[in-house]
């Protein structure tokens, strides 16, 4: 699971995926790059550029951004065929 946006909920998130079974944070993605390292570094995992990058490192994304930006991440989430 990557996810979009490394915000205040993302380590909720982040904590919610690692106590699944069977799943993994692969990777975060946030438009302040800044903020994507400092959450990887804290998590380690990668933080990537681009919703683009993380195709190859999970299968679906958390998608954590403020509201207004939710539909266009998922619709482009969904058109890199990622859940």
């Amino acid at each position: 699971v990557g996810l979009v946006g490394a915000g205040y909920i993302a380590d909720w998130h982040a904590d919610a995926v690692r106590a699944t079974r069977g799943l993994a944070l692969a990777a975060v993605q946030d438009a302040d790059a800044a903020a994507a390292r400092r959450f990887a570094r804290a998590r380690g995992v990668p933080a990537v550029p681009s919703l683009a990058a993380l195709v190859p490192l999970c299968d679906a994304v958390h998608v954590l951004t403020p509201p207004a930006t939710h539909e266009a991440l998922a619709l482009e989430a969904l058109g890199l065929g990622l859940h």
